[in-house]
Formats: C-alpha cells, structure tokens, sequence
C-alpha cells in the first residue's frame, strides 16, 4: 500500500494535461536507483526527437555505490542499518557514505540519532 504523504499537492486522480505533456517529451527509461541499481522503466528520459535539448542526464543512468556500503541491502529492508560494516565507523551523519545516511528521512540517519 501507498500512502499520499502530500495531499494538497498530489491529488488521487492524475492530471491528464500534465501526464499527455510528459508523455509528449518524455519516455519510460532504465533509472539508478542509489544502491538498488539501474531498474529498467522505472524512470523517465528524454524521447529520441527530444534528446537535443538533455542538459546532462548521461549521469543517471548509472548507480554509485560505495565500496563496502550496504544501503541497497538497508532499503530492501534486508539489512538493519548496523549490520552494514559502515555504519558508525567511516558513514556518520557528519559524514554520510551512502543514499540511507543522506537526509534527515534516510533509515540510518534516523537509527544512528534514535539509539
């Protein structure tokens, strides 16, 4: 199940003008998720007629992962955040490695302040 965390800005009905404006420009395309890997479809990119005006998407297409992070394992939920051999040690908030110690949403920021 999803929850809709912004109501007053994403209602439950799709806005068809906006969806047939990004479908015109745009196409299902193979996006890196940080550290779950490149998921085909799961993004958008430019379609070919349009590839003229990318202004640097060359980049997204691939996953970063640091050597010895386990943030894809965390996110899937087959890790907790002190399993991963970073977290405490080298990835602190202070100090973040990978995607989970980012932002203030990210599962091994809030388990490394809620310990």
């Amino acid at each position: 199940m999803v929850k809709n965390l912004y109501p007053e800005a994403v209602r439950e009905t799709p806005n068809k003008g906006s969806a047939d404006l990004v479908n015109k420009f745009f196409a299902p395309a193979p996006a890196a998720w940080r550290g779950l890997g490149v998921i085909e479809g799961s993004g958008m990119g430019l379609r070919p007629e349009y590839a003229r005006f990318d202004a640097g998407s060359d980049g997204l297409y691939k996953d970063f992962v640091p050597g010895g992070c386990s943030c894809g394992e965390v996110i899937a939920g087959l890790k907790r955040p002190e399993e991963c051999p970073l977290f405490s040690k080298v990835c602190t908030p202070q100090n973040p490695v990978g995607a989970c110690m980012v932002s203030l949403e990210g599962s091994c920021y809030n388990h490394f302040n809620n310990r």
